[in-house]
């Protein structure tokens, strides 16, 4: 899909804005495609927007206008991103799977043993393939720790009332509950691990955190006090609250910094393809994949810090319901334009309604809103969001073991 004609010259000055100088420029281009700008489709001298407009037509020319768009996505603001998604909805509407992307690029390559030609070509790239693959495990790594922690929200949160229709709130079952979180411990210390040393330490100490939580309703349960327990779990669900949003964070920051561009230097099938050129086109269309899913996943993350803060305020820890307002229509916003990301699917039609009903209810000054069950629909897109890009990083892994492979082929 095209760069939309009749938002090509706003989408073009927009960009100008937000890449300042001549380096900027560079570096973007350089970033989502590996190459020169200044060498392949434009001129460093000409205007800054000049400049723009000759790398989108290029780069629609190539069907690569995603890899940049994206980029823009990931550093650009609210109001940036809501004109690249207008001009081009392919960014973050309708993904490509990943799994599909890197089962094409699996079979391309050629594995180990090499060619002595081809170890001798690839030795001085070593250092940079190792490179993209601790970013790989990394991206991974904290992925599988955000997902640790959302599924054990979910499980606190509703229980087995998840995947039902009700919105009537169920205590959580405290037996239950302890298994889960033993659970969620045992698959993050697994994760950790797989972190460098320094990174693996701060995200063990909210683990060990999590296991003396355990410990502690275990030993309310077996004195059979289950009003202990409870306070345990209110422990537990504050933990999860604040490590899940900056876990977040680090899932969009390692996806960011991912660098596939040394996974160009691979040797190749030529059976499976026609060019080096097919072959690095398959390796660079990944990434800009994977940095939209966690672009979403943190849009929704962003909601989901949304209503905390109005949970709060219908509580009264925040105010009144004067309070509500602002906030809400900023939620309200968001949610919406996230349901048009999905278009046609039942939980955006459902968002609508819901939000409708939420400000009727607000209109009424004697009528306290409900967000319950928008916030159950919302948290069950959220989950959603979360097990596709977890997909999509375990995809991305995959390429791993043929990467390590070679790396012990061609030597220390």
């Amino acid at each position: 899909m095209a760069i939309s004609p009749a938002l090509f010259e706003d989408l073009t000055k927009a960009i100008a804005t937000l890449l300042s100088d001549n380096d900027e420029v560079q570096d973007a281009f350089k970033d989502a495609t590996g190459d020169d700008p200044y060498i392949l489709v434009t001129n460093p001298n000409l205007p800054r927007g000049k400049q723009i407009r000759d790398i989108l037509k290029s780069l629609e020319k190539d069907g690569k206008e995603r890899w940049l768009l994206t980029y823009v996505l990931a550093i650009g603001n609210e109001e940036l991103r809501d004109l690249v998604v207008a001009a081009c909805p392919q960014t973050l509407v309708s993904l490509p799977p990943v799994e599909e992307q890197v089962a094409r690029l699996l079979q391309m390559l050629l594995g180990a043993p090499l060619p002595l030609e081809a170890k001798l070509k690839l030795y001085p790239k070593r250092n940079d393939l190792r490179q993209a693959s601790r970013e790989i495990t990394r991206l991974f790594a904290y992925k599988s720790l955000h997902e640790c922690l959302h599924v054990l929200q979910l499980r606190l949160m509703y229980g087995f009332f998840l995947e039902s229709e009700t919105s009537q709130y169920a205590e959580p079952d405290v037996e239950r509950s302890l298994k889960d979180i033993e659970q969620a411990c045992a698959r993050a210390m697994e994760a950790a691990a797989l972190l460098e040393a320094d990174s693996a330490r701060i995200e063990l100490s909210w683990i060990n955190e999590l296991n003396k939580s355990a410990a502690s309703i275990r030993d309310t349960i077996a004195a059979g006090d289950n009003a202990v327990g409870l306070d345990s779990l209110n422990n537990v669900a504050q933990l999860i609250r604040v490590h899940l949003a900056r876990l977040n964070g680090q899932v969009f920051t390692a996806a960011r910094r991912l660098s596939l561009a040394a996974l160009t230097e691979l040797p190749f099938d030529m059976d499976q393809t026609e060019s080096k050129e097919v072959f690095s086109y398959a390796v660079r269309d990944l990434k800009p994949t994977v940095l939209a899913r966690a672009l979403k996943h943190k849009l929704w993350q962003d909601a989901e810090n949304g209503f905390s803060l109005l949970t709060k305020v219908l509580d009264g820890s925040r105010g009144g319901i004067g309070e509500f307002t602002m906030p809400w229509f900023m939620l309200k916003a968001r949610i919406l334009w996230l349901a048009e990301l999905d278009p046609g699917t039942e939980w955006a039609e459902r968002a609508k309604k819901y939000s409708v009903e939420i400000s009727d209810q607000l209109a009424d000054e004697k009528s306290k809103p409900s967000l319950e069950t928008y916030h159950k629909l919302t948290k069950l897109c959220f989950f959603a969001a979360d097990a596709m890009l977890k997909s999509d990083c375990s995809s991305l892994r995959r390429i791993d073991d043929p990467l390590s492979s070679v790396l012990q082929d061609i030597g220390p």
